[in-house]
């Protein structure tokens, strides 16, 4: 009878603390001690600590899409119900209302007639972390892709781009909007007529009665031929003399008999001048020969120059020339111009040479015109007086061109290759700046350290540090902005807030302005910081501020009351504040705190038992 009553009262008491079991999915939470893994303090569930057990919910959030993103401002439990017993179901929506637009994927056609199991299986989930939860929850409706090869197989191997460009959720095996013209093959003349068999052969029945492959399981590839030209379908009647010419070139998709006229100038020979009255038989000697009243073959002389029709007049001075340096096809006693195509030679005429006499380079010497030499110091004096010939020869143009002796060609990248990289502010430096002195061009230097082009603005303070070392161990090519410094090197290491602090802060300037290193107020933490005690802890004149501070920060103390002062912190003085002994004072106009003298008697901070 007394356990009977006992279980009798404690029934209501759990029964206030919790409304009922939890799902089997959430049995791990079972218990008065998990409460708050799930409720707030108030009892209320704001959806942040579901949150932080579902991470899949999380990232569908975080990717934008989806019902749980869109729905982002209602609370969980508007859909999701706890406490209804084991077996009882958590998603509380009813499938049938549903709207599917939530969801980012309005049902339409086919699609709204599928029940919800169909595609909401575990077979249709691509995304790995929802397999993996769908294991342990089979019922899901995460994970799904949007694409049409997420729930249905591809019939066509890959062969064809988006479903949607030839299906839709109306039926799948009824075609809508494709046009062959979108295809790389657009069909036009007689090929409009052809039946799509005789192109995709896999769409040809193999046997009566059987449907064809494209209604069959296993699909259907649309590969089709190779279409770059006519000859996977059509058979050539020519030799292989046409092999590599596009059958386009002659025929139309119109028909194979009827032929455009041909272009010769789609050829590598176009006919101009006098050329466009000679006969095809002149130049083609087969010509004649046909094969079912089709001409076969065109096989002409070698063309490269004139010289296999034309005999040549001239000497064998132009024997390695070709005759359209100075012919043209409308008259071969006229020459293209009273000028010699100088292109056409070993030395062509560029930019100022071109203004150039020809007796100026060719000597002429009864009437026979002699080559000259192509070395620019042949005509051109060299400035450079012999610097550059060890490395480059007469070879002038390696930095210069026709068009001038000046602006050079030679590069930043060019100069790279020396024994002096341009780098930073060097290579926004003008040339003469370093390779001109007065009237004269230099460009060999025995010295490349600073020193030889840069004064010592530090009037060598630095030469006891800079042994072995240039001014790069400061300074960079950048800019003359120090760079990295070792402030360890002169005895006074910078640590803390001294590493932030600006050099000029320091060091002194000199009466132009400029920094001075090495000449500073002293190390003293006075000589640059105002004593903010009023002199309290002043050691013969002298206040030595390290030993209660330190670098990091003007407030981190490491000063020890029962140590450093002569009054120990016991009993209770050890909770009391600082400022609950040490007040704030004025003298002469300045404020400080009071550290010292302070007295130590008792009635000095408390008076009646309170404190003051």
């Amino acid at each position: 009878m007394i356990i009977g009553c006992w279980l009798a009262g404690i029934a209501p008491a759990l029964a206030q603390i919790s409304p009922g079991d939890l799902s089997r999915y959430h049995v791990s939470l079972e218990g008065m001690s998990n409460c708050v893994q799930c409720h707030e303090e108030r009892m209320e569930i704001s959806g942040n600590k579901c949150l932080s057990c579902h991470t899949e919910i999380q990232s569908v959030r975080n990717a934008r899409r989806g019902l749980h993103f869109k729905s982002a401002g209602e609370a969980c439990t508007s859909c999701h119900k706890e406490h209804l017993g084991r077996n009882a179901r958590i998603t509380q929506f009813d499938e049938s209302s549903f709207d599917h637009h939530r969801a980012d994927f309005a049902l339409a056609g086919k699609h709204a007639e599928v029940k919800c199991v169909q595609c909401h299986a575990l077979k249709n989930i691509k995304d790995p972390n929802i397999i993996a939860l769908a294991a342990k929850r089979p019922s899901t409706h995460l994970g799904l892709d949007r694409s049409c090869l997420s729930c249905h197989s591809d019939w066509h191997h890959g062969t064809l781009p988006r479903c949607e460009q030839c299906h839709s959720a109306e039926s799948w095996t009824t075609l809508t909007g494709f046009s062959h013209a979108s295809t790389k093959f657009p069909l036009d003349g007689k090929h409009s007529s052809v039946v799509c068999e005789r192109c995709h052969e896999e769409l040809k029945q193999k046997a009566p009665g059987k449907p064809p492959a494209r209604l069959r399981p296993g699909g259907i590839v649309f590969n089709g031929k190779s279409f770059a030209d006519c000859v996977p379908c059509h058979t050539s009647p020519h030799t292989n003399r046409l092999a590599k010419t596009a059958c386009a070139l002659c025929h139309t998709a119109d028909g194979w008999t009827i032929r455009t006229k041909f272009d010769h100038a789609r050829t590598v020979f176009p006919l101009t001048g006098k050329h466009v009255q000679v006969v095809c038989e002149k130049c083609h000697a087969g010509f004649t020969a046909r094969v079912a009243g089709v001409t076969v073959q065109f096989e002409t002389k070698s063309f490269s120059d004139c010289s296999p029709c034309h005999r040549s007049p001239h000497a064998p001075t132009f024997s390695k020339q070709f005759c359209s340096t100075c012919h043209a096809a409308s008259d071969w006693k006229k020459t293209l111009s009273n000028k010699f195509d100088h292109a056409m030679t070993l030395f062509p005429l560029r930019d100022r040479h071109t203004a150039v006499k020809c007796e100026q380079c060719h000597q002429v010497n009864k009437k026979r015109v002699m080559k000259p030499s192509a070395d620019c110091i042949a005509c051109h004096p060299d400035v450079h007086r012999g610097a550059f010939v060890e490395r480059y020869g007469s070879a002038c143009t390696r930095c210069h061109t026709e068009r001038g002796f000046v602006p050079s060609t030679y590069t930043a990248a060019s100069h790279n290759k020396s024994k002096f990289h341009l780098r930073g502010a060097h290579g926004a430096t003008p040339c003469r700046v370093c390779h001109q002195r007065g009237k004269e061009l230099v460009f060999r230097f025995a010295d490349h350290t600073c020193s030889s082009c840069h004064a010592d603005r530090h009037q060598r303070r630095f030469d006891k540090y800079m042994a072995g070392k240039n001014c790069d161990a400061c300074h960079s090519v950048e800019s003359w902005e120090v760079r990295s410094f070792d402030h360890g090197a002169t005895g006074f290491a910078l640590q803390g807030k001294h590493a932030n602090a600006a050099c000029n802060s320091c060091h002194q300037k000199t009466a132009q302005g400029e920094t001075v290193l090495l000449t500073t107020k002293g190390s003293a933490c006075a000589s640059c910081h105002a004593d903010a005690h009023a002199g309290q802890f002043a050691v013969n004149g002298a206040t030595e501020c390290a030993r209660c501070h330190l670098p990091r920060s003007w407030n981190q103390l490491f000063f020890k009351h029962d140590v450093q002062s002569s009054f120990p912190l016991t009993g209770a003085h050890r909770t009391v504040d600082c400022r609950g002994c040490h007040h704030p004072e004025e003298q002469q106009g300045k404020r400080f705190i009071r550290y010292k003298p302070l007295s130590a008697r008792c009635e000095a901070c408390h008076q009646g038992g309170t404190k003051q």
